[in-house]
């Protein structure tokens, strides 16, 4: 667990991605902090056998323009990052930004 004093949106986001990036981890889930997930044990190996399944797979996205059950790989992670500016101020929304500038890759 990592605490910090208020990042905003941007600055968390940004904060998440480097530590990922530092991390022994290949890809990283997301989903936003209200998010509820439902579904069984099933549900959730099959979710991760897609990634299993699809090794090399540079993002996958669950729910469009939307961080809930998005997967990133590190080597993808790496070549993108969230621009300056915030999220807060409407300069932007993360979510959509992020599989828009993945999409034009």
């Amino acid at each position: 667990m990592f605490k910090y004093n208020k990042l905003g949106i941007t600055g968390a986001r940004k904060e998440l991605r480097k530590k990922f990036l530092e991390s022994e981890y290949d890809y990283m889930i997301m989903l936003d902090d209200d998010a509820k997930l439902v579904g069984t044990q099933e549900d959730a190996k099959t979710y991760l056998h897609q990634i299993e399944m699809h090794p090399g797979a540079r993002y996958g996205v669950y729910k469009t323009y939307l961080l809930k059950l998005f997967a990133i790989s590190k080597e993808m992670f790496k070549e993108i990052d969230y621009p300056e500016g915030d999220a807060e101020n409407g300069d932007f929304f993360e979510d959509m930004y992020l599989i828009m500038a993945l999409e034009k890759k």
